[in-house]
């Protein structure tokens, strides 16, 4: 049937894809994700104002 030949190319082409497309992608937007969450300005607790209190 040449199923493992079939499983072994298809391997090799996630691979070569994943290393000249995807990899860089993943990156990307995992350092747009990381900035999200740490590099953002703290939001600063606001008192109640007097009318609140």
């Amino acid at each position: 049937m040449g199923l493992n030949e079939t499983m072994n190319d298809s391997l090799a082409i996630c691979q070569e894809n994943f290393a000249h497309y995807w990899g860089q992608k993943l990156v990307n937007t995992l350092r747009a994700l990381h900035d999200v969450k740490y590099n953002q300005p703290e939001e600063e607790e606001e008192e109640p104002s007097e009318d609140e209190v």
